[in-house]
């Protein structure tokens, strides 16, 4: 029931709206507001005042039910994490805009604050949202960044803007050419879209070439030897900390986005190009592996890895808040493949990391503030080390401080002493693009995570998800080799857990299953694959090498 004749509209300059009407003891009414975005002429405002808001709600309910279905699902069993899943790829939805001159989308981090693209988050958006299936979505998203391609020079002692991949804001970050070309590169290894990847190779070989330019000037003697910034890219800013320097977090996603347009070009005919570009990439890494072993101050406890080769002193708490260690290490490193998971470059950076600057699991650069959802390269980190107990506390870390209770809205920056008081949970940058993608993100690695040639299922699950009577169920998740399906079904109270998988048929992938029952279960003791013994496994994982045709696999536990 609309009261129209009770509602009055006070002073626009009050910004306000009042409702009243009497109620007798045990009587309800309902009131429904229709709000239009702009302000609507008579005609409208009376169509608009006739509306019958349950049949919208149904119409609207329908939409997003099939928005939020028709690609990728994950499935687990805690209804919280679901709908924060939902509600994150939603709001990813929501917040793309459209240029009025151009019709291309933009990729807006929040709905008010930030009105510019910021390259660097765009790679992590893109990446995700290919991650979960929404490929047209994400291959109109690129139409902006190759449209604009070139016409910005970063900020840096850079040569030329050639080549150069960028967004529009202020803040012109040096490692934006290297995000988007791994995101790009990403788009094809999820989507397997060939015809799309030899329209903009092209665009993609420019963006390489201008990492190889800007490296290439950067590789001068200094009295007859290397300096420590040799072959990395040239002294510039990395994010929004304006302090101009080599830092390593340009270099980390420079040599992902060559190493990743190496790998994917030759699917596009480009053959001739791959090996050059490939020559370039490696000898990118061993500059920056160079630069490592001449720049870490192994006088620190653990040894520490710096930010840039020269600012290596000894990492006090406040030094590493100054230059936001926590939110752009050189734990990208092991992303980026420079180095591997267990190589102890990364457990001393991890070590620090710990040691000093986080707070429940999560990055922090000021004494009360946190950036929880750059937790994401720590968190794979962890994940690939088998560090899986340090990456759900992560992941709940990010959950409890990250987003709103009700609406699940993901906030940047949060004082995580005093929560949502005044600006410190800021309402001007929720919900917050980036930080969806990175949520979403972290979801998709607990349960689907390519290394190398192996795909791993739930090896970042936690134990509860396989307690008696859970299920869990992935549907449609692209992988880099292909589609998988699979759904886990727990009986553990009988000792049994059983899989049903539908293997990805695009590449051979050796698939290792990861089986982590509440520890009063115990551990797997036997496996069968469809009906025939298995033995091949561990106390929690099952590898069950390349399959062919959808298997079943049951695992007995005591």
């Amino acid at each position: 029931m609309l009261f129209r004749s009770l509602l009055r509209v006070l002073n626009p300059s009050e910004n306000s709206l009042r409702i009243a009407f009497e109620l007798k003891p045990g009587q309800e009414r309902q009131v429904d507001l229709a709000v239009p975005y702009f302000p609507l002429q008579e005609p409208e405002a009376t169509k608009l005042a006739s509306l019958q808001v349950n049949e919208r709600l149904k119409i609207f309910r329908t939409f997003w039910d099939h928005e939020l279905n028709r690609n990728a699902e994950f499935v687990v069993p805690e209804s919280a994490l679901c709908n924060s899943y939902r509600a994150c790829l939603a709001y990813n939805l929501l917040l793309v805009d459209r240029d009025p001159a151009t019709g291309l989308l933009l990729l807006h981090p929040d709905a008010t604050d930030y009105e510019h693209i910021w390259g660097g988050d765009s790679g992590v958006i893109l990446q995700s949202m290919d991650r979960l299936g929404y490929f047209a979505e994400t291959e109109a998203y690129t139409r902006i960044f190759l449209a604009r391609q070139g016409m910005r020079r970063p900020e840096g002692d850079i040569r030329s803007e050639e080549g150069f991949l960028s967004g529009d804001a202020r803040e012109r970050w040096l490692s934006e050419d290297g995000f988007l070309l791994w995101a790009m590169a990403e788009h094809y290894q999820l989507s397997g879209d060939t015809a799309w990847l030899r329209v903009v190779a092209p665009r993609l070989i420019a963006a390489a070439d201008w990492i190889i330019r800007e490296r290439e000037h950067n590789k001068e003697l200094l009295n007859g030897e290397k300096p420590r910034h040799y072959g990395l890219l040239p002294r510039g800013r990395s994010t929004d900390l304006a302090d101009w320097d080599y830092w390593y977090f340009n270099d980390a996603y420079s040599y992902l986005g060559l190493r990743s347009a190496a790998a994917v070009l030759p699917q596009a005919g480009f053959g001739a190009e791959v090996a050059r570009i490939q020559r370039a990439a490696d000898d990118y890494r061993e500059c920056i592996l160079a630069s490592f072993d001449a720049s870490i101050n192994r006088q620190s406890s653990p040894p520490f890895v710096p930010l840039t080769p020269y600012k290596n002193e000894l990492p006090t708490r406040d030094y590493l808040y100054r230059f936001w260690y926590s939110i752009c290490s050189p734990i990208y490193m092991v992303e980026a493949g420079v180095f591997g998971p267990r190589d102890e470059k990364a457990s001393w950076i991890l070590d620090t990391l710990e040691s000093k600057v986080l707070v429940s699991g999560l990055p922090r650069f000021s004494p009360d503030e946190i950036d929880p959802h750059y937790v994401y390269n720590q968190a794979l980190t962890q994940l690939l080390r088998g560090e899986t107990d340090k990456f759900i506390w992560d992941l709940y870390s990010l959950l409890a401080y990250g987003q709103s209770r009700e609406t699940f809205a993901t906030v940047e920056v949060v004082n995580y002493r005093l929560g949502g008081l005044g600006d410190n949970w800021d309402a001007c940058r929720q919900p917050h693009m980036h930080s969806n993608s990175r949520l979403l993100a972290m979801l998709r690695i607990a349960l689907v995570l390519e290394e190398a040639q192996n795909l791993h299922l739930m090896m970042g699950a936690p134990r509860g998800w396989l307690d008696d009577g859970k299920r869990v169920e992935v549907r449609k998740a692209p992988t880099y080799f292909g589609e998988l399906n699979y759904t886990a079904t727990s009986r553990v109270g009988s000792g049994e857990i059983s899989f049903r998988i539908q293997p990805p048929q695009r590449h051979p992938a050796n698939i290792v299953l990861h089986v982590r029952p509440p520890t009063r279960f115990g551990q797997v003791r036997s496996v069968t694959v469809d009906g025939k013994p298995w033995t091949c496994f561990g106390p929690e994982e099952v590898n069950l090498g390349v399959l062919k045709q959808e298997v079943t696999v049951n695992c007995t536990c005591k």
